[in-house]
């Protein structure tokens, strides 16, 4: 007999124009007082991190921020981010960009609040501590990672299993698609 499978979508999604510079005030809104935006060497380069770092200096959140997502986020690009989070002393995550940095931001959510590698907690109910709160900015479309509370790592998809308990959040912002065309 196969199990029976939920899903429940706990994400709020803003979508408009502009909804990047929304990323501030909405980190602000679930407490974070420090971000670790998560991202790609590209994206950084193409200049597409300037409205949400204008939000976070609006709202004086102050930021680091971890480029070094690869094109396949791996459970080892997680441990760096959640290493880099740790020095930051962020509390919360901002992922701007394709499928990738969004998976790598969850997974560094995943690892920093329950302290072992994602690989570790492969499975159903295997982790204790809900991840820290993710805000999802996509630059592309079909993934769904900005909207989905799970994600993928090594063929870890859909394998580390248990409803996050914490919203997550995802801008859908044309003009950033617009800007990396």
């Amino acid at each position: 007999m196969n199990p029976i499978a939920t899903f429940i979508c706990r994400t709020r999604i803003y979508h408009g124009l502009g909804t990047a510079g929304m990323a501030g005030s909405e980190a602000a809104r679930l407490g974070i007082q420090r971000v670790l935006v998560v991202t790609d060497p590209g994206i950084r380069k193409a200049g597409l991190l300037e409205a949400v770092e204008a939000s976070l200096n609006d709202n004086r959140l102050p930021y680091e921020v971890f480029d070094g997502v690869p094109e396949d986020a791996d459970t080892g690009t997680m441990h760096k981010g959640a290493l880099a989070l740790k020095e930051a002393g962020a509390n919360g995550l901002i992922a701007m960009g394709g499928g990738s940095p969004m998976c790598a931001a969850k997974g560094t959510a995943l690892e920093a609040t329950n302290g072992v590698s994602v690989r570790e907690m492969e499975g159903r109910n295997r982790y204790k501590n809900p991840p820290l709160p993710v805000i999802c900015i996509p630059t592309t479309a079909g993934s769904g990672m900005d909207v989905i509370v799970r994600f993928l790592a090594d063929g870890l998809k859909n394998r580390v299993g248990q409803p996050f308990v914490v919203e997550n959040r995802a801008g859908a912002d044309a003009s950033i698609g617009a800007k990396s065309v």
